[in-house]
């Protein structure tokens, strides 16, 4: 993967989300991961489907995986226990959550990326404090993206330690009137870092 910021959605249903989403690819969002833990499957089909056709194979869903073929979508992601039990099938790319570099070990063959977390205290989820040991990327790791905490104070922490990129959560919708501009600060300061 070329572009080195992920957006994962907010766990809820909000006015105006997809708008939201759509000027956040208009803006050069390359990867969006659609995650509704306590939703049906209706209601996040109705979302995507909101979500201008030109950008679909840039979402990736956590759930309800059906609608990834179904709606011409570009990935599926896993926890670590789901993706050791997963059969790469080919036509859209797999991710998944880990904790602990020893899991990336074991099924980095399996993945197109993953996101380690958590790299700094979670602004989404009260009380899910740092890993120290996720700071520094061993060198055998590849596409991994850092997750937890992330703001445009330490993202360059991450990249000098090794990350491919980020994905950000609470930063973004914590205060969802300056979700696209956290974004657009966010995406230029990565793209200032180079290769």
């Amino acid at each position: 993967m070329s572009e080195r910021l992920i957006v994962i959605t907010d766990p809820e249903f909000f006015d105006d989300e997809a708008e939201i989403l759509n000027q956040l690819f208009e803006a050069g969002l390359m990867r969006l991961h659609i995650r509704k833990p306590r939703s049906q499957r209706k209601a996040v089909e109705k979302l995507v489907s909101e979500i201008d056709s030109k950008f679909r194979a840039l979402v990736t869903m956590h759930y309800h995986s059906d609608l990834v073929s179904e709606m011409n979508l570009g990935g599926m992601h896993f926890s670590f226990p789901q993706i050791k039990e997963v059969k790469p099938s080919g036509g859209y790319t797999i991710s998944c959550s880990l904790h602990q570099w020893e899991e990336l070990a074991e099924v980095e063959e399996k993945i197109d990326y993953c996101f380690m977390s958590p790299v700094f205290n979670s602004i989404s989820k009260v009380g899910y404090q740092a890993n120290k040991k996720l700071l520094q990327v061993p060198s055998f790791a590849q596409n991994v993206f850092a997750l937890g905490g992330i703001t445009e104070a330490n993202c360059k922490d991450v990249i000098d330690g090794g990350y491919s990129g980020i994905a950000v959560l609470g930063y973004l919708w914590i205060n969802k009137a300056k979700a696209f501009e956290r974004f657009t600060v966010l995406r230029e300061k990565l793209l200032a870092y180079g290769n």
